[in-house]
Order: structure tokens, then sequence, then C-alpha cells
């Protein structure tokens, strides 16, 4: 009699079951440990060739995220300006238009990296000493002096007092005039930086405008400035404008 059972193969199927969760831990492990040697490499090379205060207390990893958020608000008020350089933004002398710092990379980390640790002297105005100046070429003053020259409003004579009240808050633009103002009046030396840059963000560009009349203290207050800061902005201007004649 024929075994029915003769025909029949025995086998076994064996399946690995794949885990998602496994493998999506396995992958943020990775990620994770090539941000760390980005980061590592770019802290490192944050530090090297640098003369300043950076040199002697390298960038640490821990730092690098402050130093990078620094740097993007060091570079946002400072847009490129192609009068001084095409490739890099510049930081303008207050008080020589003729001479400037390129912002490159290694210069910007550099001011970042003060900020950050609070380095005496430095702040978003005030860039560290490490920082050298250089000179625009005669070319190019000729050409920023033409530029200015052409900016230069012509003088109108008010034909009232009221008019000439006007005139005289209409100022030119002077960050080095803010940042002495700032300081003739005491305000204390940890809150310039804080100050000056709510004046910057609302345009406060001169000590005078402090006297217009469409600035009140409630708008003062509602830029984030104490009671006693504003009474010091606002009641100063005249003495400020005697001690500079």
């Amino acid at each position: 009699m024929k075994d029915l059972n003769a025909d029949h193969i025995q086998a076994s199927l064996h399946v690995d079951m794949v885990d998602p969760v496994a493998i999506a831990k396995q992958a943020r492990i990775t990620v994770d440990i090539k941000t760390h040697i980005l980061t590592q490499m770019a802290a490192q090379n944050a530090a090297v060739g640098s003369s300043s205060s950076a040199a002697s207390n390298p960038v640490s990893a821990s730092d690098f995220k402050g130093i990078n958020v620094i740097m993007n608000q060091i570079y946002a008020k400072r847009p490129p300006n192609v009068k001084y350089l095409a490739k890099w933004p510049v930081f303008i002398d207050l008080t020589d238009p003729t001479r400037y710092i390129p912002l490159t990379t290694q210069n910007a980390q550099l001011w970042a990296h003060d900020i950050l640790k609070e380095v005496k002297g430095v702040n978003y105005h005030s860039p560290p000493s490490a920082l050298h100046f250089e000179k625009l070429s005669a070319y190019k003053k000729r050409k920023l002096s033409h530029v200015i020259e052409e900016a230069r409003p012509q003088p109108n004579l008010p034909s009232s007092p009221a008019e000439a009240l006007d005139a005289s808050l209409a100022v030119a633009p002077d960050e080095a005039l803010m940042s002495q103002y700032i300081d003739f009046i005491k305000i204390k030396p940890s809150k310039k930086a804080d100050v000056l840059s709510i004046l910057e963000e609302k345009d406060i560009t001169h000590p005078k405008m402090f006297r217009s009349a469409n600035i009140t203290r409630e708008d003062m207050v509602g830029w984030g400035l104490s009671p006693g800061i504003i009474a010091q902005l606002q009641d100063n201007t005249k003495k400020f404008d005697r001690r500079a004649q």
C-alpha cells in the first residue's frame, strides 16, 4: 500500500521581525554622535589662531550654541555693505567712517565669544580690542565721500518757531553719540548694551529725539525701559548739548 505521506516535504519558515523602535533609536544615536563631533570641530575652529581672550579661554562645546546665536544677532545688525566689502559685512568705526572691521566668521566668533563671557567693554556696539580696523582705499574713500555729500540734506530756513523746533530735531543718525549720551547720564554699565539695543530697534539715533512730542513716556515704557532710565534719557539732553559745545 502506497504511503500517502511519501510526497510530502517537511519545511519550516523562520521570520525575523524588524523592530521599528530599535531602528529609530539607533538612528537618533548616530545623529547625536555626528552632531557632537561637528560641534566639537566647530568649537575648536572658533578658537584656533585667535590672539584674544578667546585664545586663552577656548570655546567649549557647551558655549558654541550661544555663540552661534550671538553671531546671528551681530550679522543681523550689520547687513552687507558693498561700499566697504563685497564678501563680508563690516563694523564701521563710529568716529571715522573710513575705518572698518571685516566681520569674517572668525572675527564674528571672537566678538560673540567675548559678549557671551561678558568681557568688560565688549557689547553689540563695541567690539573686542583684538579686532583690528582696516582703512578704506583712496578710491573707496572718494566714492564714500561722494555718497555722503549726496545724502546730506540741504538746509531749509524755517518759516515759524514750530518749524524751527522740528528742524532742530531733524538730525543725522549718530551711534557713537548715543553711546556717549548713555555714558553721560550714568546708566549702569550692566544695562548700557540693553538700552542701546532697545533704542536702536526703535530708530532712536540721536539724543535730541527725546525732546520730540511724538515720543511719550508711555511709548518708552512700552519699549521695556524703566521709569528711572526714561527720566535720565529725557531730562538731560540740553545738559549734554552744552557739554558737547
